[in-house]
C-alpha cells in the first residue's frame, strides 16, 4: 500500500513539474531578442505539402501489392508441394524476394495514406487454386511457366511506372525492383528449358 501511495505522489509530481519545465524552456527560447536589422515576426515551421498521387501511382501501388502477395502465397504453396530441389530453391527465392518489395511497396502506400488489399487479386487467387488441384507430375511445369507470365507482367507495372509515374519515390521503387524481377525471370527462363 505504501509502495502505491508513493508511485501516485512521484507521478503527481512530474505531471505537475514537466508542464513547469516545458513553459520555463520555451519563455527562454522565445525571449531571445532579434537580431540587428530583423523584424520581430513569427515564422510558422516550414511543412511539406505532398501532392497527391496520380491515378498511374495508384494504380502501380495496388497491382505491386497484389503481384508481391501472389508472389508470396505461390511460394508458399510451391514450397510445400514440390520435390524438386531446383523447383523449391526458386520457390524460396522469389518468397524472400516479394516479402521485401511489398515491404517498400506498403511504406510507399502509408506515407501517401493509401490502403492496400491483404490478398492477391481474383485472378491470381484462382492460379493458387490451379496449383493446389495440380497432380504432383505436372506441377512444377505449371509453376515455372505461370510464375514466367507472372513476372513478365510485373515488370510492364514497374517499367510503366517508371515512365509514366509522377511520385519520385514510387518511380525509385519501381525502378529498384526491376533487377529483381529481370532475375527472377532469368531463373524462371532456365529452369524452364
Amino acid at each position: 500500500m505504501l509502495f502505491r501511495r508513493t508511485m501516485v505522489a512521484v507521478g503527481a509530481a512530474a505531471l505537475v513539474t514537466i508542464p513547469g519545465a516545458a513553459a520555463q524552456a520555451a519563455s527562454v527560447t522565445d525571449a531571445r531578442p532579434p537580431s540587428p536589422g530583423s523584424a520581430a515576426v513569427e515564422t510558422a515551421p516550414p511543412s511539406v505539402v505532398r501532392a497527391a498521387p496520380s491515378a498511374q501511382d495508384e494504380a502501380f501501388l495496388r497491382a505491386a501489392n497484389e503481384i508481391n502477395l501472389a508472389g508470396i502465397a505461390h511460394g508458399r504453396i510451391a514450397w510445400a508441394k514440390t520435390g524438386n530441389a531446383e523447383v523449391k530453391k526458386i520457390a524460396g527465392r522469389l518468397m524472400v524476394d516479394h516479402i521485401r518489395l511489398n515491404a517498400k511497396v506498403s511504406e510507399a502506400a502509408r506515407k501517401l495514406k493509401i490502403r492496400l488489399g491483404f490478398t492477391p487479386n481474383a485472378a491470381q487467387e484462382a492460379l493458387a487454386e490451379r496449383y493446389r488441384a495440380a497432380p504432383a507430375g505436372s506441377f512444377d511445369a505449371l509453376y515455372l511457366s505461370t510464375q514466367l507470365e507472372l513476372h513478365q507482367q510485373a515488370k510492364r507495372i514497374a517499367d510503366a511506372q517508371i515512365a509514366e509515374g509522377r511520385d519520385a519515390s514510387l518511380k525509385r521503387i519501381a525502378a529498384d525492383s526491376a533487377p529483381v524481377l529481370a532475375g527472377h525471370q532469368a531463373l524462371l527462363r532456365e529452369a524452364t528449358n
